[in-house]
């Protein structure tokens, strides 16, 4: 199936539909309704530290009910992220 996906949609296209069924934990399904749901604006309009925290749920979404652990994790991924961004 992996083969086919990649056969028929570019790298942008397959991210897109796996965020588009991702869960952000409780309830949240989808990178737009999480980032309503939590910060209340489009994906779009995120700032890069808002955008972390999204990105930290995608591996534990569990960590949403931890506020320290959330953030520290938040804080590690913008840490990798900053440089290429540069």
């Amino acid at each position: 199936v992996a083969c086919q996906l990649e056969q028929r949609f570019d790298d942008r296209q397959i991210l897109r539909m796996w965020l588009t069924s991702a869960s952000f934990g409780e309830g949240a399904v989808g990178l737009e309704n999480a980032a309503q749901a939590m910060f209340g604006k489009p994906s779009r309009a995120l700032n890069a530290e808002e955008s972390a925290k999204l990105a930290a749920l995608l591996r534990a979404p569990s960590l949403r009910g931890q506020p320290e652990r959330w953030a520290e994790r938040a804080r590690e991924i913008q840490e990798r992220v900053a440089p290429r961004a540069r």
